[in-house]
C-alpha cells in the first residue's frame, strides 16, 4: 500500500510504498506542493499495484481492453507465419481459453498462469481405437505427455513475449515446462517384417510408401513430397524435401535404399506417391489396428536411424542422414550401444584384473 508524506524542510509531498522485488521500503517524488494531489497519486498507485501495473509499464486503454482471441490474432498476422507452424499455435492457444477464458488483457495475472500449469498437469484428452472386435470406435483417455506440455507452453510463452515487447501485457505468466530426453523408441525387427509382409500382401503400393519412409528416414511430411526428380541414380544422391526446414537436403542412395527406389513402380514426373498427410497417417493407423500393434509412424525413422548406429554408421554420417540439426539430437541413437559397450568393457576389466566381487 502507497502512501503519501512530507518529509521535514521539504517543499514537496512524496510517496512511500513496498517494493516487492528489493524488498526495501521506497519513495518517489509527487511534484506537487498540494496534499490532496499527492494523497490522490498515492492512492491511484495502490491501485496500479494491486493489478500488479509498474508505472513505467501502462498499457494503453485501447489494447488493456483487447481480449486474448484478439491478440492472439494480431499475433498470428504480424508474425506471418508458415500454414503448419500457426497450426502448431492453434492447439496450445485453444488450451489456454479452455484454461482461464477469452480474458481481457488488463486482467491477466500470475494467477492465471497457475491456472494454465494446472490445466495441463490435469488434462486428459479422448484419442481414437477400436475395440477387440474392431467394429465400435471406442475412446482411449490419457494425459498430457511432458514433452506435449513442453512444446505447449513453449508455444504459449512465445505468444506472452510478443505481448510484453509491445507492452500489452506486464509479465510472461507462462511457466515454461522443460522438454525431457528419452530413449529412441524403436519397432522390434520381427514387428518391422510383419508390417511389410502385411503391406506386401495387400498393397503393394503402400508397400513402396511405407518401405521407402524407412529406408530414406523421411518424416511424414517429407514422404508425401517426394518426387521423381530426387532420385539421381548417376550420382546415387537422393534429394530430399526438408519439411521440417524448408530446404533440400542430399543424402547418399545407400545399397538397400538404391535397390528398392529401382524396384518402385514410378512416374514419369512429378510427386512419387499421390497421397497427403493425413491420407498417410489414416493408412499407418489401419495397418496397426489389423495387426493389433500400436507404433506410431515416426518410429520408423527412429527405428532406422538406430539401425544404422547400431552396425557401426559414422556419427558425422548419420547426422547427415537423418537431416539432424544438432548433433544431440543424433547422440540418441548411439546410447544404448555406448551403454552396452561400456559395460562390456568394464566387465571384461573387472575379470582380468581377477577382482572377486562376491
Amino acid at each position: 500500500m502507497a502512501f503519501a508524506y512530507k518529509p521535514k524542510n521539504s517543499k514537496t509531498w512524496r510517496i512511500g510504498y513496498y517494493d516487492k522485488v528489493s524488498r526495501h521500503l521506497k519513495t518517489v517524488s509527487t511534484g506537487t506542493r498540494i496534499e490532496a494531489e499527492a494523497r490522490k497519486k498515492a492512492k491511484d498507485r495502490s491501485a496500479k499495484e494491486r493489478l500488479h501495473i509498474q508505472d513505467s509499464n501502462l498499457i494503453p486503454l485501447n489494447q488493456s481492453r483487447m481480449k486474448l482471441s484478439e491478440a492472439f490474432k494480431m499475433f498470428l498476422t504480424n508474425k506471418n507465419y508458415k500454414a503448419k507452424t500457426a497450426e502448431s499455435f492453434k492447439i496450445p492457444f485453444a488450451h489456454l481459453i479452455q484454461a482461464i477464458g477469452d480474458k481481457h488483457l488488463y486482467r491477466l495475472s500470475y494467477i492465471d498462469g497457475l491456472m494454465i500449469t494446472n490445466y495441463f498437469n490435469d488434462h486428459i484428452h479422448k484419442l481414437k481405437g477400436k475395440n477387440d472386435l474392431k467394429e465400435i470406435i471406442t475412446l482411449k483417455e490419457k494425459k498430457l505427455s511432458i514433452n506435449s506440455k513442453a512444446s505447449y507452453t513453449k508455444q504459449l510463452s512465445t505468444f506472452f513475449n510478443w505481448l510484453v515487447k509491445l507492452k500489452f501485457v506486464n509479465n510472461n505468466i507462462i511457466e515454461r515446462v522443460k522438454y525431457q530426453q528419452k530413449e529412441v523408441e524403436i519397432i522390434p525387427p520381427h514387428h518391422l517384417q510383419l508390417i511389410f509382409n502385411k503391406l506386401k500382401e495387400t498393397n503393394q503400393r503402400n508397400y513402396d510408401l511405407i518401405r521407402l519412409k524407412y529406408l530414406g528416414a523421411f518424416r511424414k511430411g517429407e514422404i508425401t513430397e517426394s518426387c521423381v526428380e530426387d532420385y539421381d541414380f548417376r550420382m546415387k544422391i537422393l534429394h530430399i524435401r526438408n519439411s521440417k526446414g524448408s530446404r533440400t537436403d542430399s543424402i547418399p542412395m545407400i545399397e538397400d535404399l538404391e535397390a528398392h527406389l529401382l524396384t518402385m513402380d514410378k512416374p514419369e514426373a512429378g510427386k512419387t506417391f499421390n497421397v497427403s498427410y493425413e491420407a498417410l497417417k489414416s493408412l499407418w493407423r489401419r495397418l496397426m489396428d489389423s495387426l493389433g500393434l500400436d507404433y506410431a509412424i515416426h518410429q520408423l525413422r527412429k527405428t532406422r536411424g538406430t539401425e544404422l548406429a547400431e552396425i557401426g554408421v559414422d556419427s558425422y554420417f548419420l547426422q547427415q542422414f537423418m537431416r539432424h540439426k544438432r548433433y544431440s539430437t543424433t547422440e540418441q541413437y548411439y546410447l544404448r550401444k555406448n551403454i552396452d559397450k561400456a559395460r562390456e568393457s568394464i566387465n571384461q576389466k573387472l575379470k582380468l584384473s581377477k577382482i572377486d566381487l562376491r
